[in-house]
């Protein structure tokens, strides 16, 4: 029978002794990354990285993390400064917001104001990014995997289009740079704003707009 393709975790694993990484490695799959979540307390001594590549486990850490990473990348780019608006919004999976705040956490500590939507539509998200033209937009779901999966989904300021590729290997070295533990000390310095009704009420309107619809007068 055909051998199943390398895992591209574990193969990574075994080649950081001889270098810090493979060119193409990353973590995400076709879209962002998700997987079983379990909190930081409950799980082995690890980083939050290694638990992600050893166990395929996200933990709240690991989601501020890469909150946080993705919003530095930006702004050390050039693609936003400080203080500028970047929107996220989640499924209801997470019914203690242990996950989506640590998320939002990690916006706020990296510099950026959170524009909160609360639990929307993903289409919304990206909507709503553009709409308010932010540099930026995050999706907490793991779409149609069981209930006891998380995840993250990035949306981009041009035309709100998914991470290609290559950027996906440049937040994933720029994740592995990260110190956790310090990220965790910090303390959140970019604003906090709710955005709900004003996304809810944009979806609305799009959506009612026969301009929007195949289906032409739908008063």
């Amino acid at each position: 029978p055909a051998q199943p393709p390398p895992d591209p975790f574990r193969s990574w694993m075994a080649k950081r002794t001889k270098s810090k990484f493979p060119a193409d490695f990353r973590f995400q799959g076709t879209d962002g990354i998700r997987s079983e979540t379990k909190l930081s307390a409950v799980c082995e001594p690890l980083s939050p990285q290694r638990l992600f590549c050893e166990k395929r486990v996200i933990t709240e850490r690991f989601m501020e993390l890469y909150a946080y990473a993705y919003i530095r990348l930006l702004i050390s780019e050039g693609a936003m400064q400080p203080g500028e608006p970047v929107v996220i919004g989640w499924d209801p999976r997470d019914v203690d917001g242990v996950f989506t705040g640590a998320a939002v956490n990690g916006i706020r500590k990296a510099g950026a104001a959170a524009l909160v939507l609360g639990i929307v539509p993903t289409p919304l998200v990206p909507m709503f990014m553009l709409w308010k033209r932010a540099r930026g937009g995050l999706m907490i779901t793991a779409s149609h995997n069981p209930k006891d999966q998380n995840g993250i989904k990035i949306f981009r300021a041009c035309r709100g289009m998914k991470l290609l590729p290559r950027n996906d290997i440049k937040l994933t070295r720029c994740i592995f740079d990260c110190d956790d533990s310090s990220i965790a000390a910090m303390q959140p310095v970019g604003e906090r704003v709710d955005c709900r009704e004003a996304a809810l009420d944009l979806f609305v309107r799009f959506s009612l707009n026969p301009a929007n619809s195949w289906k032409g007068d739908v008063s």
